[in-house]
């Protein structure tokens, strides 16, 4: 199953022929991808990333790779969605051990062949989703854990070690991941909820062209949220997906789970990446954390005053606090 995203302006619009020849180089090296390692599985801890859309998500990923010993989903491995395992040997073979990677990304994307990628196709291809939407219980049971459980532990299999995710719907599959796949922990980064809904707006504007277009992932409220205006949508968007997840991530065992603040993550990121390696340690697992630079990074703050629909997304979600509440 492929994801169907919406239309967007011309810059961002994928080039349909590279896409064919991909789709078919998948199907013709997947059989072959499904009798590697095989007979040899053990699972290796994975680690998910996740958060709203536009939360720091792809930042914080890309640190991991660059300052852990796992192994992650580059680029060049995220063109194989149907034949992982092929796709992680193709990088360890031609991209190597090199782990100074890019740390800018522009929407999620990156640009170098060893850049971090979410890997959208094969996780709406394991977990069967066309859209963004938020799943049902049903759609959750439908999903063959089986075939997921074996590839992610074949792909750990490639350099015998962890392997992070960034999966754009895992805060909405959590509570099951974790049930069905050995040693899953999930880390969670949550942002300031109005810069976060102004960076989703800046976002709408420049991919789709348009404020009023919806974005990215769809929780269960969007058929009440779809005709308000745009502030009103973007806080709603927001609001009901935090507390979808927080109701997903709450189901965790403390010793499977993290949540981390963008701001403090950005100020101080030798402290989150060693928080995630004590989550890996109490798994068994050295992580072989690599010298950081002490250096914070810079968040991004949009100007309170830099866009006057600033004011009116604050004001949509003390709306929220108080209807929700109620």
């Amino acid at each position: 199953m492929k994801r169907t995203d919406p239309e967007m302006v011309e810059k961002y619009q994928k080039d349909l022929g590279e896409e064919s020849f991909l789709e078919k180089l998948n199907v013709n090296l997947q059989s072959f991808d499904q009798s590697l390692h095989a007979d040899d599985l053990l699972y290796h801890p994975s680690v998910y990333v996740y958060g709203v859309p536009r939360s720091g998500t792809t930042l914080l990923y890309q640190y991991i790779a660059a300052h852990l010993s796992v192994d992650y989903i580059s680029n060049l491995t995220a063109a194989f969605w149907e034949a992982p395992v092929v796709g992680l040997k193709l990088s360890k073979k031609l991209l190597g051990s090199d782990r100074t990677l890019e740390t800018s990304s522009h929407y999620g994307r990156t640009r170098d062949p060893a850049g971090a990628h979410e890997f959208g196709y094969f996780w709406a291809n394991h977990l069967r989703y066309s859209s963004l939407k938020e799943p049902t219980d049903l759609e959750r049971d439908s999903v063959d854990w089986e075939t997921l459980r074996q590839t992610i532990g074949r792909m750990s299999q490639v350099n015998c070690r962890p392997i992070a995710f960034k999966p754009l719907m895992a805060g909405w599959y959590a509570e099951r991941m974790h049930s069905e796949i050995p040693r899953s922990l999930f880390v969670w980064i949550r942002r300031d909820r109005i810069q976060n809904a102004m960076s989703i707006l800046q976002m709408r504007r420049e991919m789709l062209g348009s404020e009023e277009k919806w974005m990215s992932l769809i929780p269960f409220a969007y058929e009440q949220l779809k005709e308000l205006p745009a502030w009103d949508q973007i806080a709603g968007q927001v609001w009901h997906i935090e507390h979808s997840f927080q109701q997903q991530f709450d189901s965790l065992p403390n010793d499977r789970k993290l949540c981390v603040q963008y701001e403090d993550f950005c100020s101080d990121p030798a402290t989150t990446i060693a928080e995630i390696a004590g989550l890996l340690q109490r798994q068994g697992i050295n992580p072989g954390c690599i010298k950081m630079n002490p250096n914070a990074l810079r968040a991004n703050q949009r100007d309170i005053k830099s866009d006057p629909v600033y004011t009116k997304i604050a004001d949509a979600f003390d709306r929220l606090d108080q209807t929700m509440s109620d």
